[in-house]
């Protein structure tokens, strides 16, 4: 249900709040949702194999050039045996559909009009800079060497056991890495970004809430929002995974916050920065992320040219977007 006039009866105040969530929470300019709290993605990189290959560990790539510079200088390969590589853009947080189109500057769905925006140079531009890796190394060698992967709480995740030395992953990942790798030596940073892209930024993973049309107690729902949604009552969780607490200001609760610790500070930079916020905010952001899935791995196991396939998944998303209309 619509909630703005249950907000006016409270103390909340938008601005209180990062701006990248308000695009979130509203529809034509009607709140529907309320956010609780926030992951964003990093680039993590392991300190020790930077020194091994030569590379500042205080120097972390910022564009997409030195990205795949320092990821072919961590490379390491046994004539045709992969045995590290410097980075897979489409593992852990690249493998998702929307983030690195979203680093490269696409916006995927125009909220204004309801146009699906998928035939963008930003996205063409995007699928060929994935397709380079996979054209250098081969995209089944690569399947290959990393089919023994484990997940991200997994001791044989690869970034864990040095197998891939720079990962894109959330800020909660330093947590699997304290449980199941203490003594990885790894830094974060930015998620380095082309010309044109969103620099020092993220697209966001929101945890939400929502009251049901019909609720018998709407106005006590609210008021258990805004209660949920207070640091000291999200500092557990916060504590915990480095997530984001949806206000601008700092709070004591939060670890993170009074003990200045740098991880955290990256965090925050990178969810205040104006470029960060959520993509494909659309009815159709499901089957949009089918297509795109689809898609990606058509251009790097199959070599194709990305932009007749994103034309025709733009005229096909479009056609779902008119008939919810």
């Amino acid at each position: 249900m619509p909630i703005d006039d249950l907000l006016a009866a409270t103390d909340f105040k938008e601005d209180e709040i990062l701006d990248a969530y308000r695009d979130l929470m509203k529809v034509e300019g009607t709140t529907y949702l309320f956010p609780e709290d926030s992951n964003v993605n990093l680039l993590y990189y392991n300190v020790d194999l930077f020194k091994e290959a030569g590379l500042d560990p205080d120097q972390p790539p910022q564009t997409i050039e030195e990205l795949d510079a320092a990821a072919e200088q961590l490379t390491k390969l046994n004539g045709d045996k992969i045995d590290r590589l410097g980075f897979i853009p489409w593992l852990d947080a690249g493998d998702e559909s929307y983030m690195w189109g979203y680093i490269f500057g696409a916006d995927y769905y125009d909220t204004a009009s309801k146009q699906v925006k998928l035939d963008d140079p930003h996205l063409i531009e995007m699928y060929n800079w994935m397709n380079t890796y996979a054209q250098k190394y081969n995209p089944e060698k690569i399947k290959s060497f990393s089919s023994g992967f484990g997940g991200a709480f997994s001791p044989d995740h690869p970034f864990f056991s040095g197998k891939v030395a720079m990962t894109i992953n959330g800020n909660w990942f330093s947590n699997a890495l304290k449980q199941y790798a203490p003594n990885v030596n790894y830094k974060v940073a930015a998620i380095p970004a082309p010309d044109g892209g969103r620099k020092n930024s993220s697209n966001f993973g929101t945890n939400i809430f929502m009251i049901p049309k019909g609720a018998k107690n709407s106005e006590a729902a609210m008021k258990f929002i805004l209660f949920g949604v207070k640091p000291e009552i999200m500092a557990d969780n916060i504590n915990q995974w480095r997530s984001l607490s949806i206000y601008k200001e700092q709070n004591d609760a939060i670890k993170w916050d009074k003990e200045g610790d740098e991880i955290y500070k990256i965090v925050r930079e990178v969810a205040s920065s104006p470029d960060s916020g959520h993509p494909a905010l659309t009815a159709v952001a499901k089957e949009m992320s089918n297509e795109l899935m689809l898609l990606r791995d058509s251009v790097i196991y199959n070599n194709h040219d990305p932009q007749p396939l994103l034309q025709a998944a733009q005229k096909k998303l479009q056609e779902e977007v008119d008939k919810k209309k």
